[in-house]
Protein backbone atom coordinates (compact mmCIF):
# COMPACT_ATOMS: atom_id res chain seq x y z
CA UNK A 1 0.00 0.00 0.00
CA UNK A 2 1.72 3.17 -1.07
CA UNK A 3 1.40 6.64 1.76
CA UNK A 4 -0.63 9.76 1.47
CA UNK A 5 1.54 11.53 3.57
CA UNK A 6 2.37 14.35 1.93
CA UNK A 7 6.06 14.79 1.21
CA UNK A 8 8.70 17.45 2.52
CA UNK A 9 8.21 19.49 -0.31
CA UNK A 10 4.60 19.54 -0.09
CA UNK A 11 4.19 20.95 3.22
CA UNK A 12 6.83 23.59 2.19
CA UNK A 13 5.08 24.03 -1.13
CA UNK A 14 1.73 24.76 0.98
CA UNK A 15 3.69 27.12 3.53
CA UNK A 16 5.03 29.10 0.74
CA UNK A 17 1.94 29.41 -1.35
CA UNK A 18 -0.03 30.37 2.05
CA UNK A 19 2.52 33.16 2.93
CA UNK A 20 3.03 34.07 -0.51
CA UNK A 21 6.88 33.46 -0.43
CA UNK A 22 8.97 32.75 -3.14
CA UNK A 23 12.02 30.21 -3.23
CA UNK A 24 14.52 33.47 -3.25
CA UNK A 25 12.85 35.18 -0.40
CA UNK A 26 12.57 31.74 2.00
CA UNK A 27 16.10 31.84 1.50
CA UNK A 28 16.64 35.77 2.79
CA UNK A 29 14.13 35.37 5.77
CA UNK A 30 15.39 31.48 6.63
CA UNK A 31 19.16 32.31 6.28
CA UNK A 32 19.80 29.91 3.61
CA UNK A 33 21.42 29.95 0.47
CA UNK A 34 19.25 30.87 -2.64
CA UNK A 35 20.60 27.69 -3.82
CA UNK A 36 20.06 25.41 -0.85
CA UNK A 37 16.34 27.06 -0.64
CA UNK A 38 15.54 26.88 -4.26
CA UNK A 39 16.77 22.32 -4.45
CA UNK A 40 14.64 21.99 -0.97
CA UNK A 41 11.28 23.70 -3.29
CA UNK A 42 12.70 21.78 -6.42
CA UNK A 43 13.37 18.13 -4.69
CA UNK A 44 11.59 18.28 -1.67
CA UNK A 45 13.92 16.55 0.60
CA UNK A 46 14.06 17.13 3.92
CA UNK A 47 16.78 19.14 4.92
CA UNK A 48 19.29 19.08 7.64
CA UNK A 49 18.29 19.77 10.79
CA UNK A 50 19.15 23.59 11.23
CA UNK A 51 17.54 24.24 8.16
CA UNK A 52 14.19 22.64 9.15
CA UNK A 53 14.80 24.23 12.09
CA UNK A 54 14.89 28.00 10.27
CA UNK A 55 12.25 26.88 8.11
CA UNK A 56 10.03 25.53 10.59
CA UNK A 57 10.03 28.78 12.81
CA UNK A 58 10.18 31.13 9.95
CA UNK A 59 6.55 29.94 8.93
CA UNK A 60 6.13 29.31 12.60
CA UNK A 61 5.25 25.04 11.70
CA UNK A 62 6.18 22.68 14.28
CA UNK A 63 8.90 20.90 12.67
CA UNK A 64 8.27 17.46 13.54
CA UNK A 65 4.96 18.44 11.17
CA UNK A 66 7.15 19.82 8.37
CA UNK A 67 10.54 17.47 8.17
CA UNK A 68 7.78 14.10 8.95
CA UNK A 69 4.42 15.00 8.71
CA UNK A 70 3.47 14.55 12.39
CA UNK A 71 1.46 16.79 14.63
CA UNK A 72 -0.93 19.42 13.15
CA UNK A 73 -0.29 21.56 10.22
CA UNK A 74 -0.13 25.52 10.98
CA UNK A 75 -3.30 27.50 10.65
CA UNK A 76 -2.68 29.51 7.44
CA UNK A 77 -3.85 32.95 9.41
CA UNK A 78 -0.43 31.48 12.21
CA UNK A 79 1.68 31.32 8.75
CA UNK A 80 1.09 34.28 7.27
CA UNK A 81 1.52 36.25 10.68
CA UNK A 82 4.50 34.67 11.18
CA UNK A 83 6.04 35.55 7.97
CA UNK A 84 4.69 38.92 8.69
CA UNK A 85 7.20 39.09 11.21
CA UNK A 86 10.10 37.78 9.85
CA UNK A 87 9.56 40.53 6.81
CA UNK A 88 9.40 43.35 9.19
CA UNK A 89 12.40 42.19 11.32
CA UNK A 90 14.60 41.53 8.29
CA UNK A 91 13.19 44.87 7.11
CA UNK A 92 14.68 46.14 10.35
CA UNK A 93 17.51 45.16 10.45
CA UNK A 94 18.69 45.90 7.03
CA UNK A 95 17.46 49.59 7.44
CA UNK A 96 16.23 51.78 4.86
CA UNK A 97 16.73 52.07 1.37
CA UNK A 98 19.63 54.57 0.46
CA UNK A 99 18.19 57.90 -0.18
CA UNK A 100 15.23 57.81 2.85
CA UNK A 101 15.27 58.71 6.27
CA UNK A 102 15.73 55.98 8.74
CA UNK A 103 12.78 57.72 10.84
CA UNK A 104 9.96 58.68 8.16
CA UNK A 105 10.74 56.97 5.20
CA UNK A 106 10.96 60.24 3.42
CA UNK A 107 13.29 61.41 0.62
CA UNK A 108 16.72 62.59 2.61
Amino acid sequence: MTSTTPSFGDRLEWLMRVAGVSARELATLAGVSHGYAAAAVRQGNAPRLEILLAIARLFGADPLWLGAGQNSAPEPGAVQEAVSAARQAHADSVGPPPGEAANDGEPA
